[in-house]
């Protein structure tokens, strides 16, 4: 998602900073930042520690609006991973964002059904991240997306690899009782911008989905 985001706030010639804890620079992941500077630059932070408060004040220093889109990686299953990437990490980046005064908004990403209450260790960390944020950056703007899809995620890509090796046919392991509302990466990276430029938004949360 961040690909997308940092070409739209690059087409208005903003410097976009992404920092970014991949173990390796040739990654899609990775290689897709290089390109979405347009009218503005990029700038790619490498081996990103969120355990140093100085290195995360550094990359923010002369930042006037934060978008923290860090989330567990796909292949963690214990609960103290999802609070660290779903609770504090949010936190401290959005401590070092209340402490300086250059930075204006925070745009916090979380996800549609989160829930203190959720079965889903994903979802319930990430409602408390929510509130972790907000109690350090009460005017954080809270978006909350459905499944995003777009040009090599994971979601469309795991569809497609299934239907290659299937021969057009795709392996259904439920009863197919779950309901998603899939959303465009783009819409996304453009609702972002929308809650940028009114300043209403502060405070507060959206679902971000076909609905």
């Amino acid at each position: 998602m961040g690909p997308y985001i940092g070409s739209v706030l690059g087409y208005i010639s903003s410097d976009v900073l992404f920092p970014h804890c991949h173990r390796y620079t040739y990654d899609d992941e990775v290689k897709e930042l290089k390109l979405c500077g347009n009218l503005g630059y990029s700038f790619i932070v490498k081996h990103m520690n969120f355990e140093d408060p100085k290195m995360i004040d550094r990359v923010i220093q002369n930042s006037n609006v934060v978008i923290n889109l860090v989330g567990p990686r796909k292949n963690i299953k214990r609960l103290d991973e999802y609070e660290y990437a779903n609770i504090e990490i949010p936190r401290r980046i959005a401590a070092a964002c209340a402490k300086n005064p250059g930075v204006l908004r925070l745009i916090h990403f979380s996800a549609a059904g989160c829930d203190a209450k959720s079965p889903s260790m994903d979802l319930s960390t990430k409602f408390r991240g929510e509130e972790a944020v907000k109690n350090e950056f009460p005017e954080v703007t809270i978006m909350r997306p459905t499944t995003v899809f777009g040009f090599n995620d994971y979601f469309l890509k795991l569809i497609l690899m299934e239907r290659e090796f299937w021969y057009n046919f795709n392996i259904v392991y439920d009863d197919c009782s779950a309901k998603r509302q899939p959303i465009y990466v783009q819409d996304v990276a453009f609702a972002v911008l929308n809650a940028l430029k009114m300043d209403e938004t502060r405070g507060k949360t959206y679902e971000l989905g076909i609905f």
